[in-house]
């Protein structure tokens, strides 16, 4: 009995599993500098987003070549949690030349996604957007290396992208009172797997868990009948 009752059980829990197969952890980072239209760059910033794949809405393109793209979406209206960790903002390096109608204030800031989050690996290299409901960002990075269209650009996929020529990718934010910009220029941007996905199974799993759970109980009862049965007899 034990043994049968282990065995249905990993069964069960693998189902509630399956839909989490190939869903992972993933942080991407961009960098660069706010432009100024001048000779020397305005403050440098950082930008670290930490996700999950298992959360909101993936879709994917195939391409021509049979490669995939891949983009990961979700907004306040939608069910379910956000697929947003964590997002922080860093902002340093030179002071803003006086005078300058952007207000940049050094410093760290979080982003919650609260209104929407998007993320996407496409052809041209990785991009975010994430609004909350007093502030913004979004960059894109524009990556012009040679492209096989038979390879997997998806947010799994391991990719790491530096420039330092003109600029080769554009972003804005919207902090109220600390800072607000539409001349992001973005110098690097990269993509990394952290772990797998963590356990959390979709309602449909849930169901199969509690009829798998289910059906070991009522397994269990019978045969603890039949036990009974044989030694009263």
């Amino acid at each position: 009995m034990t043994r049968g009752f282990w065995a249905a059980l990993v069964a069960v829990a693998g189902l509630a599993c399956a839909s989490q197969a190939g869903a992972a952890i993933v942080t991407a980072n961009w960098s660069g500098y706010f432009d100024y239209g001048q000779a020397q760059g305005g403050p440098y910033y950082s930008l670290s987003v930490t996700f999950d794949t298992a959360l909101g809405t993936l879709g994917q393109t195939t391409l021509a070549g049979g490669g995939h793209i891949e983009g990961l979406h979700w907004s306040a209206a939608d069910a379910g949690p956000s697929p947003l960790l964590s997002a922080t903002l860093v902002i340093s390096g030179p002071v803003e030349p006086s005078g300058f109608p952007t207000t940049l204030v050094q410093g760290a800031y979080s982003f919650g996604g609260l209104t929407n989050f998007g993320v996407s690996h496409d052809l041209q290299g990785i991009a975010v957007t994430i609004n909350d409901a007093n502030r913004s960002i979004s960059l894109r990075n524009f990556d012009t290396s040679p492209i096989d269209l038979s390879s997997d650009f998806l947010l799994t996929t391991p990719y790491s992208w530096s420039f330092f020529g003109a600029s080769m990718g554009t972003g804005s934010v919207n902090i109220p009172g600390s800072a607000v910009s539409s001349d992001m220029v973005v110098r690097a941007a990269s993509l990394s797997v952290v772990g797998p996905s963590g356990p959390v199974p979709e309602p449909g799993a849930w169901a199969m868990l509690i009829l798998g759970f289910l059906g070991i109980g009522i397994a269990v009862r019978r045969q603890r009948i039949r036990l009974g049965s044989s030694q009263g007899a």
